[in-house]
């Protein structure tokens, strides 16, 4: 955990203080600040991760095999404090950046939400128990994070056509949200 502190790392939030939410790798950076600019649901769970006691590492894992586009850890906790790292695949692309940006920021906020989840342990027990198994058995998942990351991308997604439009969405745009 020590390591993990002593890594450079950026706050994201653009309220004065330090963000419980960072970036160790400065490519991942315009990545989480466009799902901040334009996502009301990430915001939102950035503001419920700074009131809580978790902190959240983004960082870049190069070699995650392809068909993991990211991934949560328990990295430790100190005195009052939880910390978690996330890890994105470098081969997504940028729209699967965005939507797992918004899938693992949910379950921090699940882990934020179980004050008793305090190591690697505790959070397989935990996931073993509300989660849903991969096929493969190495990973799990919630329906909660499957629903906010594609909304994450949705909202986006919504965003980038709306600057494109000059504020209004084509008909056949506003119909599908």
């Amino acid at each position: 955990m020590l390591a993990l502190m002593l890594l450079p790392t950026m706050p994201v939030a653009a309220v004065p203080g330090m963000s419980h939410v960072r970036v160790r790798h400065p490519a991942l950076e315009p990545f989480l600040r466009e799902a901040i600019d334009k996502s009301a649901t990430t915001r939102d769970m950035i503001a419920a991760l700074d009131a809580s006691d978790v902190f959240v590492y983004f960082e870049l894992l190069p070699g995650m095999r392809a068909s993991l586009p990211a991934g949560l850890s328990y990295a430790g906790s100190g005195g009052r404090f939880r910390y978690l790292r996330i890890a994105l695949n470098p081969m997504n692309s940028p729209a699967q950046m965005i939507a797992m940006i918004g899938h693992e920021l949910q379950h921090a906020v699940e882990v934020a939400q179980e004050p008793n989840i305090r190591s690697r342990r505790d959070l397989q027990k935990h996931y073993k128990r509300v989660g849903i198994e991969s096929r493969d058995h190495a990973t799990w998942d919630t329906e909660a994070a499957r629903r906010t990351g594609r909304l994450v991308s949705r909202e986006v997604m919504r965003s980038r056509e709306l600057a494109r439009s000059g504020g209004a969405l084509p008909e056949r745009t506003a119909q599908r949200f």
